[in-house]
């Protein structure tokens, strides 16, 4: 048979996971409706129970493994892209380190999707 302190901390941990969840969607949501994804870091003044979020400023840096989180695309994906011209050029930090421009990145993430949704539009239209 189950304690009662077992029980509540079950309950704790189910009530945990369901805050995380509904923010994850209004995240979500937000971004749909704006159209744009904003990256949020954590200052240094906050404590692990209650970050302090902010947004990143367009001009940070963001190195390939955020940048891969970010936009979705895999390594060998970005690279292509790159190669084809058809993704923003990284900046050199050091000799074998490169990053990103944010806002440059959020530009291009906001001209994708209107483009696919444009292309998918039309191609429905077309086919009827």
């Amino acid at each position: 048979m189950k304690s009662p302190h077992t029980d509540r901390t079950l309950q704790a941990a189910i009530q945990a996971l369901a805050d995380a969840m509904r923010e994850v969607v209004k995240e979500a949501v937000r971004e749909a409706l704006v159209g744009q994804v904003t990256p949020r870091v954590e200052s240094l003044g906050a404590t692990q129970d209650q970050p302090e979020i902010a947004p990143l400023p367009r001009d940070a840096f963001i190195r390939v493994r955020d940048l891969k989180r970010l936009t979705g695309l895999s390594q060998t994906t970005i690279y292509k892209l790159l190669a084809d011209g058809a993704f923003p050029e990284p900046l050199k930090l050091g000799e074998r380190s490169v990053a990103w421009r944010w806002g440059e990145v959020l530009d291009w993430m906001n001209s994708r999707p209107r483009a696919r949704l444009q292309a998918t539009i039309g191609s429905k239209v077309r086919s009827r």
